[in-house]
């Protein structure tokens, strides 16, 4: 072969390895016809994938955590003596004060002095019991269980005698309900 064979020619392209590739790709491209449909609404569609919302985490935390005060000052304003109730009742005496009960208790004097606290508090909340009563019973039993440890038997033994005799006072002590934590 002679050498005139082996040059290339002006209008023909020679493909190397990684050139021709490409250049068969754009031609290809090129050569590719897309119809359009002048009919179709097709050109307000969204895009395939959607918008990102930045900021909505945040925005939604904000609107939450200002939404928390406003719900409190609502539930203070018309709701505040049954809330101290509902607290009092549920947590103050079924759990803070059945976890510092004295040891010498067996469970049936733990349970006659939940039962008459909670009976005392029940009054309270439905208005049986004027509410400076209550308080004044509230703020003996939280000086009962503002000392650590548990409760001593004859502080507790004050304290329900003291929400009993207000129960009978005001004529709303269940007949049924033990005087004091010795069950008599």
């Amino acid at each position: 072969m002679s050498e005139k064979e082996e040059t290339p020619h002006p209008g023909h392209h020679e493909t190397r390895s990684g050139q021709g590739d490409e250049a068969g790709a754009q031609a290809h491209e090129e050569s590719e016809v897309i119809w359009h449909d002048d009919d179709d609404d097709d050109d307000d569609d969204p895009p395939m994938a959607p918008h990102r919302k930045e900021g909505r985490g945040c925005f939604l935390t904000l609107l939450i955590v200002s939404a928390i005060p406003v719900v409190f000052f609502l539930i203070t304003f018309t709701g505040g003596d049954f809330l101290t109730y509902i607290y009092m009742r549920n947590w103050v005496t079924d759990h803070a004060l059945v976890s510092r009960m004295p040891i010498l208790y067996k469970p049936d004097q733990a349970r006659s002095v939940v039962k008459t606290l909670d009976a005392f508090y029940d009054a309270g909340r439905k208005g049986k019991i004027p509410a400076t009563e209550v308080i004044s019973v509230s703020s003996e039993f939280k000086e009962l269980l503002s000392y650590p440890g548990s409760i001593r038997p004859e502080s507790l033994s004050d304290l329900v005698s003291h929400a009993r005799a207000v129960m009978e006072q005001y004529h709303v002590a269940d007949p049924g309900l033990p005087v004091g934590p010795s069950g008599k």
